[in-house]
């Protein structure tokens, strides 16, 4: 399973939201084309300095729900992933 939820998360195109909260609980989500599931443990994704990046240095966990398309609406397929953040970069060789 572990190596198709990888495969279904890293396919292209795809639509994904990614959802979160404050630390208060005001929730958002933002459409990201940056996620990149390394392992069945792992995502990494591109953030700027935006209200998704201050909700996720206040409350670490997400949500992220990706839908690939079809002919009709019956044919999408879709999944939600449940993540906490454990490290963030603002600088080096992963950035760059």
């Amino acid at each position: 399973m572990s190596s198709k939820l990888v495969e279904f998360f890293n396919k292209q195109p795809r639509l994904g939201g990614l959802s979160t909260a404050s630390k208060s609980g005001k929730p958002n989500i933002a459409y990201f084309l940056s996620p990149h599931m390394v392992d069945e443990k792992t995502v990494v994704m591109a953030l700027g300095n935006n209200r998704t990046f201050a909700n996720l240095l206040e409350n670490p966990y997400a949500a992220f729900m990706i839908f690939e398309s079809g002919m009709a609406l019956s044919d999408w397929k879709g999944l939600r992933i449940y993540l906490k953040m454990k490290e963030y970069q603002t600088s080096g060789e992963k950035l760059e």
